[in-house]
Formats: structure tokens, C-alpha cells, sequence
């Protein structure tokens, strides 16, 4: 049993040196306090601490204590050192900074620096100070995670289908007598699922179109429903005559709706997507007028 604590202690302090950044110099494996100053954490943990006083940066190593109670490790503001003008950098690396008259490192810092630390060996029975690694410490400043993505950002990423017009007749329209139009490559009522990835997170959008609204081209147009489907009028999503021959610009416009779920950053959220309306899309249309001829 014994052999098989040492392990356990030899593992946390391990963790530990790979955490921080620094050498092995960690020892111990006590219960302490956690959060600022509250709470119990368990053996050979870190807390962060608050303190303003402590050593000089970069204090001379304490040895480590030899003998039981166990310790664990705090990790202290260095006020001192960011008064000499050392700061952590947004990058996490130490670095110099001019210090102005009246510098007050805790409330005058550049925007992204921050005070460095250094490590107490604290006693867990008495939580008294009874040593130091020696090492002034960087953490990395938490990057925030980006916003999560926006409706009008989904549908700028996600690839919905370009409609696939059909007319009847196939060729040329023919004035004075009814065209009938139609979506070839549409499914009422069938959600399509996309996938796509937006500033990190992973989205996933299921959407349907909701409504088609027909330009006939000629100053006109309908809305329908459906997308229709070939086998005469009562199946077409719209019908138009016109009157004039000409070609057309004959284009329809289809309205989504939906939701979609974003994953990443530790959020897993699902939105409703409202209705939006995919860009129009044109063909040209040709109609042809039939006029009866005498015959001698």
C-alpha cells in the first residue's frame, strides 16, 4: 500500500512540474486551499493566491522540507515585479516594460499584461509560508472563446441547393396559352443537413424550404408552397400566360427555415433559424406567338 502511495504522490508531482513549467524541484503532497484562499484541494494541488507580499522576483531557492506534514505549492502575485517593470506579455513570456512615475502595477498595466508569479511551499497543517521554488512564472492570458455563430453567419456558409427550374412547355412558351413551372431538384418536407465549420465551432443546420416565389419576368409573379413536380397545371408549383412573345427572365426565389446546432468552446447549443430568402435564381424563358396562315 505504501509503494502504492509513493506512486501516486510521484505521478501528482509530476502533473504538477509539467503545469507550471519549471523543474522538479516539487515535493510533497498535502491537502491545501483552493480558489482564493478557500476551499480544499487535494494533495500536492496549486492554488492561485493573492497576496501582494512575498520575496524579490526570482528568490533563491528554499530547500525542500524533509519531513511530514505535507506541503502544497501557491502561486503568488510578484507586485515587485511589475513595479521593476517586469510583466507577463499577452504571448506568456516575461518581459520588460517602461514604469512610468506613479505606476501601480495592479490597476495601471497595458491591456493584455499581466503580473507575474512565483511559487510558496506552504505548510498544509499550518498553511504557513515555509518556502520558495525560486522561479518567476507566466500562465498564458485565456484567449475568449469566439462569438457563437449568428444566423446570418450560417447562412452566408452553408451551400443550399441552387433550384433546378422545369418548364411545360419544355422549349418555347407559346402567348395566349398557360406555362407551367416547377423545381427539379427539390424536396417539400425533407430536411437537408449541412455541415460546415464557422470561427472554430462545429455546426450542423437542418433546414426546408418553406416558400417559392415565380418572377415571370413580364412584371409578375406568384407564390407558392410547393415546388411542384411535372404531370400537368395541378401539379406545377405556378402557372403563368403571357400575352407578348419575347424571352423572359424567368426566376424564382425559394425561402428557408430551420435550426441548427453549434458545438465547441465547452457549448453545445441548438437556434432556431428563421426564415430567409436564397438569392434568386434566373433562366431565360422563351415565348413564341402561333399565328394562323391562309392557305391558297
Amino acid at each position: 500500500m505504501t509503494r502504492v502511495i509513493r506512486s501516486l504522490l510521484a505521478a501528482l508531482v509530476a502533473a504538477l512540474t509539467t503545469l507550471v513549467g519549471i523543474s522538479p524541484k516539487a515535493f510533497g503532497a498535502g491537502s491545501g486551499t483552493s480558489g482564493w484562499g478557500t476551499g480544499a484541494l487535494g494533495p500536492g494541488s496549486i492554488v492561485v493566491g493573492v497576496g501582494s507580499s512575498g520575496p524579490p522576483a526570482d528568490p533563491t531557492p528554499d530547500p525542500p522540507p524533509s519531513s511530514v506534514p505535507p506541503y502544497y505549492y501557491e502561486l503568488v502575485p510578484c507586485t515587485e515585479c511589475a513595479t521593476n517593470g517586469e510583466v507577463c506579455l499577452p504571448n506568456g513570456q516575461l518581459g520588460l516594460i517602461p514604469v512610468p512615475p506613479g505606476f501601480n502595477p495592479l490597476t495601471s498595466l497595458p491591456a493584455g499584461d499581466t503580473i507575474p508569479v512565483y511559487v510558496e511551499i506552504v505548510n498544509s497543517a499550518t498553511n504557513a509560508v515555509e518556502g520558495y521554488l525560486g522561479e518567476t512564472l507566466c500562465t498564458p492570458k485565456p484567449i475568449p472563446p469566439p462569438d457563437p455563430p449568428s444566423p446570418a453567419a450560417v447562412w452566408g456558409a452553408v451551400p443550399l441547393p441552387e433550384p433546378d427550374i422545369q418548364t411545360n412547355p419544355a422549349t418555347y412558351g407559346v402567348t395566349q396559352l398557360q406555362s407551367w413551372f416547377w423545381l427539379g431538384n427539390d424536396s417539400q418536407g425533407a430536411n437537408d443537413i449541412i455541415s460546415v465549420g464557422i470561427d472554430g465551432y462545429a455546426v450542423t443546420v437542418t433546414a426546408h424550404p418553406v416558400a417559392y416565389y415565380w418572377i415571370f419576368g413580364d412584371g409578375t409573379g406568384a407564390v407558392s408552397d410547393t415546388e411542384g413536380s411535372a404531370g400537368g397545371a395541378a401539379n406545377a408549383s405556378a402557372t403563368h400566360t403571357y400575352t407578348q412573345a419575347g424571352t423572359y427572365p424567368l426566376g424564382v426565389i425559394v425561402a428557408w427555415q430551420g435550426t441548427y446546432m453549434f458545438t465547441g468552446f465547452g457549448v453545445t447549443e441548438t437556434v432556431p433559424l428563421g426564415p430567409v430568402d436564397q438569392p434568386e435564381h434566373v433562366v431565360n424563358y422563351t415565348v413564341q406567338q402561333i399565328r394562323s396562315a391562309l392557305l391558297p
